[in-house]
């Protein structure tokens, strides 16, 4: 097996409690040709020291291992592209400070990659909270396109960290993350780099991590902020997408769908964003109707409840749901 030179990029601000898990799995890979890239972004805790003792461990690692220091705090989009472009590996990728990764989930990638030359490999992940422990299962999907749709649609888990990424899908083709979208920045980059691929391929395998210790406050909460990077992240697709094609197109606009579901969703958790919910609802409202044919069950519903107070008790019901059935799952009853 050929072995490529892997750029880990790790973005950092506010994980002293989570660093030492991420770092010693990644110190840990069993894949030897890694560099490691730490983008501080002014982080007001102790990460950086947490982080320097742990290299002190593995001497074999340290000399490629770079820290980067921003002098300001700029965002998650801006510490992604910072690592990038520092980034000297044929293939990236982005793992998050907080979560952590399987120790041989490097050679299994690059070992995927090379049964075709892929460009992008992406992996299944295991979603762990408090309380629960359960696995993120990929779609099968045929082509570039097809993936291509299917994340602008979101229909498929959508995160740069769950696969490995050819270096040359951002550089060739000036793929950069707008800075100041840091809630659906995942949205804006992921569609516009399977694009560009040629070839992608799935290892039906949890090798990734990701850890959500306040799944109520991360998923449920809501803010005008959140709500308004996501639109931003769908304006830069649709400038992307608006002279690729119809299917595109289409696609995007049923991503719009669920991002307005999800802010939906998330505005009526809680009492006392009415004004939200107008707002979400009016955009919804506008629109194409052949975007809501695929939407679940739940989601169809959710989309004609017009009632702040009516959808708040159906939000609330369908999360109790949720979380007994993952409740059930950890029990193994099913």
């Amino acid at each position: 097996m050929n072995i490529p030179l892997v750029s880990i990029l790790v973005p950092m601000y506010g994980v002293e409690k989570f660093i030492e898990r991420n770092a010693v799995s990644l110190m840990e890979q069993t894949y030897p040709n890694i560099e490691y890239i730490y983008v501080d972004d002014c982080s007001p805790d102790h990460s950086i020291d947490v982080l320097k003792k742990i290299l002190e461990q593995y001497p074999e690692r340290r000399d490629n291992v770079h820290i980067i220091m921003h002098q300001h705090n700029k965002g998650l989009a801006a510490a992604r592209n910072t690592a990038v472009a520092a980034a000297k590996g044929e293939f990236v990728w982005h793992v998050d400070s907080d979560d952590f990764v399987a120790l041989d989930a490097v050679e299994k990638l690059v070992c995927k990659q090379q049964e075709d030359d892929a460009d992008i490999v992406l992996m299944e992940l295991k979603r762990m909270g408090n309380k629960f422990s359960y696995k993120i299962r990929r779609e099968k999907f045929g082509s570039t396109n097809d993936w291509t749709c299917a994340f602008l649609a979101r229909k498929s888990f959508m995160s740069v960290c769950a696969g490995l990424l050819r270096r040359s899908l951002y550089t060739e083709n000036n793929i950069i993350e707008h800075e100041g979208i840091n809630m659906g920045e995942d949205y804006q980059t992921l569609p516009r780099i399977t694009y560009y691929a040629k070839k992608i391929n799935v290892i039906h395998e949890a090798l990734y991590f990701y850890v959500v210790l306040n799944e109520d406050s991360y998923s449920n909460s809501f803010s005008m902020d959140k709500n308004i990077q996501y639109w931003r992240a769908v304006d830069v697709l649709e400038e992307f997408f608006s002279n690729k094609g119809d299917e595109y197109m289409l696609a995007l606009e049923q991503g719009r769908v669920s991002v307005c579901l999800e802010m939906l969703r998330s505005c009526t958790m809680t009492k006392g964003n009415e004004e939200a919910f107008v707002y979400l609802r009016s955009k919804l409202m506008s629109l194409d109707s052949k975007a809501f044919v695929q939407l679940s069950i739940p989601y169809k519903v959710l989309s004609k409840l017009d009632n702040y107070s009516v959808m708040h008790w159906y939000v609330k019901i369908l999360g109790s749901i949720k979380r007994t059935v993952l409740t059930l799952r950890i029990n193994n009853f099913f």
